[in-house]
């Protein structure tokens, strides 16, 4: 796949284009974290990553023009609300979100997990994360990020509030809340299975931290929309795009390529 890159005024700002036949009416900005391996920048300055390729491949079946720009996450909901931005993709569809925002079909899953440190019997023990505070256990988690309604439910309650920790957005999601764990800041850190395998690797640490087999959340992901500057074709154009690219190939192809990170 082949796109047309360069550097603009902004360091951090990309320009790719789909192919000249394009046709939705408008340039997209579509606005990312720096979240490998999902989203990332290269060596070379190529915006790379499973979500960048997704999202590549679907707008180009939509036959839609695109730029990209890199920044914080909690800054690119931000922008889909103000409308900054037109689109991000990798979202939960949630009821807090839709106020300001549409969503596509959904064009992939996630599934956040419960790291510890090897060896802590006390985590091991557990058959559901939400057991952590009986054995006197902390747990974090990073702000900003879905993890379902259960898990949003635990942060209102006291009981369990008090043992957990906020990890606030940063560049390097992950990266920061695996360090700190292995740091004994905390015995569990709840993030993104993929991106928890990419950076263990990344940091040298993979022989100090596991995932507990019982799941977190997991859950459907989407491109999401600011409800102003994207049009209802637009959004039509792209579900149909997602429908028939999950169906191919190549779909099935650049999928393969990431997953085999969390086995």
């Amino acid at each position: 796949m082949k796109f047309l890159c360069w550097l603009s005024a902004v360091a951090t700002v990309f320009i790719l284009m789909s192919p000249a036949n394009a046709d939705c009416g408008k340039t997209l900005r579509w606005v990312a974290p720096v979240f490998p391996p999902y989203s990332y920048q290269s060596e070379d300055g190529q915006a790379n990553g499973w979500d960048i390729e997704l999202g590549s491949a679907i707008l180009k079946r939509a036959g839609c023009k695109f730029e990209i720009q890199f920044k914080p996450w909690k800054r690119c909901l931000r922008e889909i609300q103000t409308g900054a931005s037109d689109f991000l993709v990798a979202a939960s569809q949630t009821p807090e979100r839709e106020v300001y925002a549409r969503f596509s079909v959904p064009y992939r899953t996630e599934r956040y997990v419960a790291w510890y440190r090897k060896g802590d019997q006390r985590v091991e023990r557990l058959t559901s994360y939400k057991q952590f505070i009986d054995h006197n256990l902390t747990l974090a988690y990073t702000s900003a990020i879905w993890l379902g309604k259960e898990f949003e439910d635990l942060k209102k309650d006291p009981h369990f509030s008090t043992r957990m920790t906020t990890v606030y957005d940063a560049s390097n999601l992950t990266h920061n809340i695996l360090t700190l764990l292995t740091r004994k800041r905390f015995d569990i850190a709840v993030a993104d299975s993929v991106s928890g395998y990419d950076w263990a690797k990344r940091l040298d640490i993979a022989d100090q931290v596991v995932v507990h087999p019982v799941p977190v959340n997991e859950g459907n992901v989407h491109f999401m929309m600011n409800r102003d500057s994207v049009s209802e074709e637009i959004i039509q154009r792209l579900n149909n795009a997602i429908k028939d690219f999950k169906n191919s190939p190549d779909y099935e192809r650049i999928n393969a390529i990431y997953q085999p990170r969390a086995n």
